[in-house]
Parts: structure tokens; sequence; C-alpha cells
């Protein structure tokens, strides 16, 4: 039979999470009753189960409008000596615009704040349990931090201390976190009451008509309130059975009015809901899986995501040995959700603690998949510098000399705002301080990715002859990898075989190989933008 030459599949909105879930699927059509061509074929819902080979498996990889690339990581932010009690990185802020990092640690309190731009912790609360739910609020322009029964406390950048904060009209010890929501500092109890504040004190809770702080029973609750979160224009309540929407009245008596969002789950831990970004919608982890809500409705959605994250098993692709290693857990799985720039959706998730995230491009609606260990992903606002300012601690936020090209040095002295910068600000707090970035940068040549294409079979009845394949935009000098994955059975992976490199000119790489299998697999490793594939076959005959 003839040489035949086919494209590969770079355009999938989702992939198996799962490696063995990827069921048998053929390069040509003919009869065969699982083959779907969608009019579609890119992000979105058109694509699911495809039926055409494409990605099953990969890890450091992002996804492109053209196809896939290979991430890596920048360190901005240098590790305590012997610490590993970080837990959460939660980015605080002042009225004067000023930015800092800041990290509970049950009561530890570190801060990375200008001028030294390291880790230090002032003023620590003791006795405080590990798992201590930690709030904040950002109301009239000052950030408040609530430690649960314990009390409040505001950071104070010029005396580096945390200055307790005495909520009037309420009782610390009872109070379990904070809220900011339209000009309102809120709070909740263990008995499902939730407080606000004076219209213009925030921190006045002593009940008054004239200033309209005052409290209520959350009517329509289901169990026990897990977190409070701001929501457009209201609030968002979450509980272990359901969750209560809060729009914002402007009733100085009543300014909130609760109801229950229908259809919506319940809540196991605050890390499960996203709130970050101004959007519209929360997403989160609930019992009635993963969900997006507004403060009046809510959808399911991603239900092989909710699926894969409650199965209980976790697995993993060793780079070294390239076996597949899947473990079955007697627990769930660790979990956190976040969204990074009203863009992306990050799960983070792990055994004991988080050494991978699933990243749902939400513009591009294309899944990525990162491995990084972790104990937190979060937005990183690259925290402002003031006070006596040097070109070192510029470069040490990544600041360069054409962000500055509109600042005038003597603004320094008061206060310097690095701008956000698009898919530069996917935070990764690591156990002993170290912040790293995502990094989309292909220049640096040294990513640790791995992605795997297939499972390609010519025809059901028909073995194939694997005779090579094409990979484009592959830089020279990286460390890039090609292997093939041959299955004698269409479903257990034998021995990789390297393929031949035959030309690796510019930004293609073709290789060659003559592998005879009932399936194959493509392995690529390093640093990689994937936008097309070719691969060259043949039919090898009947396999029975």
């Amino acid at each position: 039979m003839a040489q035949q030459i086919s494209r590969g599949n770079l355009s999938a909105a989702r992939f198996p999470l799962i490696s063995s879930l990827m069921g048998r699927s053929i390069i040509l059509p003919q009869h065969d009753m699982n083959y779907v061509r969608n009019q579609v074929f890119a992000g979105g819902d058109q694509d699911k189960d495809i039926g055409v080979p494409q990605i099953f498996y990969c890890h450091n990889v992002m996804p492109t409008e053209q196809g896939y690339q290979s991430v890596g990581y920048n360190q901005v932010i240098a590790p305590v000596v012997g610490a590993k009690d970080f837990d959460q990185a939660i980015p605080l802020s002042d009225f004067n615009g000023n930015k800092y990092l800041y990290v509970p640690a049950a009561g530890k309190n570190y801060i990375f704040d200008a001028p030294n731009l390291v880790w230090a912790n002032y003023s620590a609360i003791l006795n405080l349990p590990n798992n201590v739910l930690t709030t904040t609020a950002f109301v009239q322009g000052v950030q408040y931090i609530y430690y649960a029964n314990n009390g409040c406390y505001m950071y104070n950048n010029t005396t580096k201390n945390f200055d307790a904060v005495a909520l009037t009209g309420l009782i610390a010890a009872n109070i379990i976190g904070i809220v900011g929501a339209n000009g309102y500092l809120l709070a909740w109890d263990i008995n499902g009451i939730l407080y606000w504040s004076s219209a213009t004190t925030p921190t006045d809770f002593i009940p008054s008509l004239v200033t309209g702080a005052s409290s209520g029973n959350i009517t329509d609750l289901k169990g026990r309130v897990v977190v409070v979160l701001p929501a457009n224009n209201g609030i968002i309540i979450y509980a272990t059975g359901n969750a209560v929407g809060g729009t914002f009245t402007g009733n100085l008596r009543f300014p909130f009015n609760l109801k229950e969002i229908p259809g919506s789950g319940g809540l196991r831990d605050k890390e499960h809901v996203s709130y970050e970004s101004n959007l519209e919608e929360h997403y989160a982890l609930t019992t009635a899986g993963l969900q997006q809500l507004t403060k009046t409705s809510c959808k399911t959605l991603h239900s092989e995501v909710a699926d894969f994250l409650t199965n209980r098993v976790f697995e993993d692709y060793n780079d070294i040995t390239q076996i597949f290693t899947t473990t079955y857990l007697t627990g769930d799985l660790k979990i956190k959700v976040a969204i990074i720039s009203a863009r992306y959706f990050v799960i983070s998730y792990g055994i004991s603690i988080f050494t991978h995230a699933l990243i749902y491009d939400l513009v591009q609606k294309k899944w990525g998949k990162l491995r990084i260990t972790h104990v937190d992903c979060f937005q990183y606002n690259y925290p402002n510098l003031y006070g006596s300012v040097t070109y070192d601690m510029l470069l040490s936020l990544g600041t360069t000399y054409d962000d500055l090209a509109d600042t005038m040095y003597q603004d320094l002295d008061s206060a310097v705002a690095s701008a956000e910068r698009p898919r530069r600000n996917i935070g990764f707090l690591q156990l002993d301080g170290t912040v790293q970035v995502l990094s989309f940068d292909l220049g640096a040549l040294n990513h640790s990715a791995v992605f795997l294409l297939g499972r390609y079979q010519f025809a059901r009845q028909d073995y194939m002859q694997l005779l090579g394949f094409e990979i484009e935009n592959i830089d020279q000098n990286s460390n890039f990898a090609a292997f093939v994955l041959p299955s004698y059975d269409g479903k257990n992976f034998s021995t990789p075989v390297v393929p031949y490199l035959n030309n690796g000119a510019g930004l293609l790489r073709e290789y060659r190989c003559r592998v005879t299998a009932v399936n194959h697999c493509l392995l690529f490793v390093g640093t990689f933008n994937f936008c097309s594939t070719l691969l060259r076959y043949l039919n090898a005959g009947k396999i029975r």
C-alpha cells in the first residue's frame, strides 16, 4: 500500500484526565461509529469525545490559539531558610495603592514588603491552630484581616506591625470571618448570623437605626456557613448544604436581600471556591459538582473534571522512566481553586500537598496542565516599591527599563506600581516561601514539559507501520526530545522507541522510524510550541 500522510490534531478542547481513559482511535473514519466530525473543532463543548487521535496526557503544557506550548517557572521571591510553614498567599493593599504579599502561617504573619524585598514575620499572634480560618476584606481603602474566633488586624506598612482593630459591637471569639462588599464590612458567626457594619464606619457594628449597623439570620441557609465572599454588587454565602446570594439593595436597614441560589451545592472548604477576579460569577467545587455561580443562579459544568477530582485516583508520569504511575487513594485529593486575571481558572490538586494544577483558559476554552509542588496558586501582583529604591530592587521584581519609560526617578520615592502583565502573574507559593511565576517564555529553552499525542491507528482491523513524523516550531538549541510509544495489543504501551532525527534545520524537526504496532503514541518532552504535526505511515496488514 502507498505511504499515507496525515496531520495530527492539536485543537482539541480537552483531554482525558487519566491516560487509561483514552479510548482507541483511528486516523481514517471509514464506517467507524465512534468517529465524530463536528462543525467546530476548537475550544468549546462541541469537541467532547471527538473520536480521533489527540492529546491524552501532558504536564507543564498550556493551550494556545494554534495548538499547545511548553511552560516553565521563574522564581520571583526567594525562600526563607528553614521555613516549612507557608500556607497561603494573600495580596494586600492600602489606600495609597501600595501592595504587599501576606502569608498567615497560623499567626506568624509573613509579609513581603519594600524596601528589603524578603519575607519577614511581624507581630506574631501566638497559640493559633494551624488550620485557623483567615479571611480578609478591603473596605473604604483599608484592608482588614480576621483570624477566626480571635480578632481583627490591619497591616501597618509604616511601623511594620499588625495592629489590632476593634470591631465594636461584636464578640471577637464568636466571629468566624469577615468580608467586604458595597462599602460595608460584614461578619458571620457559627450560628449562621450575618452582621453588617455602619454604612460610614466599617468597624462599627453597634446596632443603630441611624448608622444602619445590624444583624440577621440567614433564613435560606442549609448547614454551617463555610465562607462569605464578595460578588458583583453583593455577596455569596457558601454553606455545607447550599449557597445563598445577597444582592445589594441600598436600603440602610436591610442592605442585602438574601435568597437561596437554586440548584447550588454545598461547600466543604473555603479553598474550593474562587472569587479573586472581578467576574460576575464564582467557580466552586460543590457537592453538586463543579459549578459556576452568580448571586441568583448557578450551572454545573466540566463534569469530567469534577469526577476526576472525586474519584480518588491519582496519576503521574515519570519523565525519567517514561512510565505512568497510578495511585488509588483511600481519601480525597487535596484541592484548591483560583481565578487569575479573570482569564485562567486554576484547580490545584495533590495527595497531601498540591503537586499538579489543571488550568482552564476561559477565553480559548481549552485546558492545560502543570506539575509544580506548591501550597497556593494566586494572582501575583508584583508588590510595589516605595522609599529608597535601587535598580537591583526593580530588577528583582522583573521590572525592565521599558516598564519605567513614563516614570520619573523622583516618583520612585513615593511608590512604584509595577503594572500587571498578562500571562505573567500566575504565582505559586511553595512551603518554604519561594514564589514561582508561570513563564510562557519560549526563549528559556529548558522547560520540563511532557506531551503525549495519540493513539494513532490506520484502521480497526489493521496494523500500522509508522515511518516518521514532523514537528514544527522547535528551536534548534532547546532540550526537546521525541519518542514513539508503540502498543502491540492496542492498549498497553511497549518500550519507547527513539526515532532518528533526519532534519533539524530551522524550526522543523523531521524524524524517521519503522515501527509496526496496532497503534502508536508520540511522546514529546522539553521545550516546544506546537502548531502542526505530520505523520507518515503504511497499512501493515490484518491484525487477525
